[in-house]
């Protein structure tokens, strides 16, 4: 009892001391583990807007990219028709233009990311070595939420030693050349890890990253949950948004199906201006997976194995549904080129125009098995060419990216997509004289060719969509 009254009159004598400094105050934070100072003028000036900013906004419902269901089950040419240049039979399909889908408008996952690991001198994040040294900073909001708490949480951040983090992940991201989404993703990771038992803590650790990292995010809140909105220069399909002056900002990742409204801001940080730009470029590190392929062309079977690389499997796996332009121009890992790329060169090299885009079809159509995204995984999501390749079935959007990337890069022709109700296939423009179904587009002829149409020749469409005109995506 006597040392605790000493220690006690020592504090009330230093407090006396300092009773009229104005350093007092800043002490007694210090001493209860309170805030320090803000670090730019910037992120108290929005601290001081996000105490009174807060109002209700109604959210949208996703959008649906097409209403109408896939074919269940891939239809089937029994009789390999013969390709004929009757130009007399052949009809074309005249004043279908270009159609760019870069639209100028703008679940909650529990688990730490797999392939994130953190280690004594940084992590591991999708076989990258970071020198990035996360740690908690405490509890971050309670129920019920508030925007007072948000605006708090913000300030707790903002007056920590956060700056550090930031500035590791700015320097690991420039040297590794990280896109929008490895940020993104970085970000989730390192979030997900931090705050592994709290929701609505991580979610929060996430909007303010992301601010500091200067790209403008939103964070919406009802009495129960926090909710992280993100602006894009795509449009988002499947995924509520919520509009902010003409800005649609959506909800990702979250389980919530119907989200109704939410408290928000119209406001943004002075410094968080950049809009994710959601890409797909060649992954900064790679890890190959092998797979065994075969196929028939012409009555002889071909067998080979193939590469691809399953750290883009991985890393891409919860990327947003966004437009199919995205897909068609991503990049694809070394391995499929190395090996597939490679392989269906050699397999063509001296033939036709004609028979080796069917060599290519063939192969697109048959090595691998038809099965709609619903029926596989219960939602809809588009194949790049390596997942195509790690997936046991594929639906036709996929085998469409995956013919069209090959037929470029092998034969160096020009491709698109087409897009029909609930459908995609592709088309294909010749050098050479091809007859079949075709279509004019900007006054030259393509010629389609569906990779879910088994065994069917290029110039001959599904019987269910000859004569209907398609949007043209390239």
């Amino acid at each position: 009892m006597k040392k605790i009254f000493i220690l006690l009159s020592v504090f009330l004598n230093f407090s006396f001391v300092y009773a009229s400094d104005e350093g007092f105050s800043k002490f007694l934070d210090e001493v209860k583990g309170g805030f320090q100072e803000f670090k730019n003028q910037q992120d108290k000036e929005f601290y001081e807007y996000l105490k009174n900013s807060w109002e209700e906004f109604k959210s949208f419902s996703a959008i649906k990219r097409d209403e109408k269901p896939k074919i269940n089950k891939a239809p089937v040419v029994r009789e390999n028709v013969k390709l004929k240049l009757d130009k007399e039979r052949v009809k074309v399909v005249n004043d279908i233009n270009y159609v760019n889908e870069n639209s100028p408008e703008v679940s909650e996952d529990s688990q730490p990311t797999k392939e994130f690991l953190v280690k004594d001198d940084g992590l591991l994040f999708y076989g990258i070595n970071l020198s990035i040294n996360p740690k908690n900073y405490g509890k971050l909001v309670t129920l019920p939420i508030k925007g007072e708490k948000i605006a708090e949480a913000w300030k707790k951040l903002a007056t920590s030693d956060t700056d550090i983090l930031i500035k590791q992940i700015i320097s690991n991201g420039k040297k590794q050349n990280f896109s929008d989404w490895a940020y993104f993703k970085l970000v989730k990771s390192i979030s997900n890890f931090v705050y592994s038992d709290s929701y609505n803590d991580r979610i929060l650790f996430s909007w303010f990253l992301i601010s500091k990292l200067g790209y403008d995010v939103k964070i919406g809140y009802n009495s129960a949950r926090v909710f992280l909105m993100v602006p894009s220069k795509q449009l988002i399909y499947g995924a509520q948004f919520f509009n902010f002056n003409g800005v649609r900002y959506y909800i990702l990742f979250s389980d919530v199906k119907n989200i109704g409204s939410l408290y928000s801001y119209s406001g943004k940080h002075s410094d968080a201006e950049k809009f994710f730009v959601f890409d797909i470029k060649d992954n900064v590190k790679s890890k190959f997976s092998r797979r065994d392929l075969s196929f028939i062309y012409d009555g002889k079977r071909y067998n080979f194995e193939v590469e691809y690389d399953i750290f883009n499997v991985t890393f891409y796996n919860d990327f947003p549904q966004t437009d199919l332009s995205v897909y068609y121009n991503a990049d694809v890992s070394k391995h499929l080129v190395n090996t597939v790329v490679d392989s269906m060169r050699n397999l063509v090299k001296g033939k036709s125009e004609a028979e080796a885009v069917n060599i290519i079809l063939r192969f697109v159509q048959t090595a691998f098995k038809y099965k709609t995204d619903q029926e596989q995984f219960g939602y809809e999501k588009y194949f790049l060419p390596d997942e195509t390749l790690h997936y046991p079935y594929s639906d036709c959007e996929d085998r469409s990216i995956l013919f069209s990337y090959l037929v470029k890069n092998i034969l160096g022709l020009k491709v698109v997509l087409l897009e029909y109700p609930g459908h995609i296939a592709t088309a294909v423009r010749f050098n050479d004289d091809v007859g079949g179904d075709r279509l004019k587009i900007e006054n030259d002829i393509y010629v389609i060719c569906d990779p879910t149409y088994i065994n069917a020749n290029i110039g001959m469409a599904m019987p269910q969509f000859k004569g209907v005109l398609p949007k043209v995506i390239f």
